[in-house]
């Protein structure tokens, strides 16, 4: 079985690589930029050099593929970018379409990325190409973007009040993932994918500190703070307003719901903030 995995260097699409490549499958990754696929070291990987607007092309990377991961950045075009590999993987004939969504994707979402999934997800809905439809919720690894001023202030900085949330760790969305195209019995389903429990940014602060053995503190700032430091490291307007949106939807408690998903699919418990920290303690330091 031949498995071609997009958006392969990103957070999960890395993941599911990783992951696959502990089962008897053939893995094939399409990349833009192949010198930062090959800093992976991934081995009995195929890379392969192509771009989801480029559909013509897609078609050349999915010949003689089963199954698609399809994952993709963060993009206005996003919907038409991934409405393109749904269309090439009709012609190459792949039977399987598992595609990383967002918790709460719907046409009536106030989040534009959110709106934009949806459009993609009722397209591969209606290819007639059997298909699993993943919604994470926020991500632990986003936690790492708070590095800097954690090693320079012993502080991070966001507008998420005392709401807590279920953040999942991207290696437990890759492992249902991987559940989904490698088993069966996953077809026409739509997961919703979260932590194991939900916590406060003041939780992690405290996780944090324990963990580097010294005092980090989680500081709550106005939204408008907020999109002023988001604007000037360069982030487009759209994207800015979208996690000022999630941020708001979080900071009044309505990330707390936990799904049972990773444990059900995967058969162990998902990774806890306590042990994502842990795992990750040196970035911090």
């Amino acid at each position: 079985m031949l498995i071609v995995v997009t958006g392969a260097t990103g957070t999960v699409g890395s993941k599911v690589i990783e992951e696959l490549s502990r089962k008897d499958v053939k893995i094939r990754a399409l990349v833009r930029d192949e010198a930062k696929a090959r800093r992976f070291g991934w081995t009995n990987v195929e890379i392969v050099k192509g771009d989801l607007a480029n559909e013509r092309g897609l078609e050349t990377a999915f010949a003689g593929a089963d199954k698609l991961f399809l994952a993709s950045g963060s993009a206005q075009n996003q919907a038409e970018l991934q409405g393109n590999a749904v269309v090439a993987a009709k012609r190459a004939g792949i039977k399987q379409i598992v595609k990383l969504s967002v918790l709460g994707a719907s046409a009536t979402s106030p989040v534009k990325l959110a709106r934009w999934h949806f459009q993609s997800d009722e397209e591969i809905r209606r290819s007639g190409i059997a298909y699993t439809i993943l919604q994470p919720t926020f991500f632990i690894d986003n936690l790492l973007g708070y590095a800097d001023t954690i090693k320079k202030d012993g502080a991070f900085y966001a507008p998420m009040k005392n709401g807590r949330a279920s953040m999942v760790d991207a290696r437990d969305i890759a492992a249902v993932a991987v559940t989904a195209l490698t088993e069966r019995g996953h077809e026409g389903k739509t997961y919703e994918i979260t932590g194991p429990e939900a916590v406060s940014y003041t939780d992690i602060a405290e996780t944090l500190g324990k963990e580097l053995g010294r005092k980090v503190t989680y500081v709550d700032v106005p939204p408008e703070t907020a999109k002023k430091t988001m604007l000037q490291m360069g982030m487009p307007d759209w994207y800015v307003e979208d996690m000022l949106k999630l941020s708001e939807f979080f900071a009044s408690g309505g990330g707390e719901k936990v799904a049972p998903t990773v444990e059900k699919l995967t058969g162990h418990q998902g990774h806890t903030v306590d042990e994502f920290v842990k795992d990750h303690v040196s970035a911090y330091k």
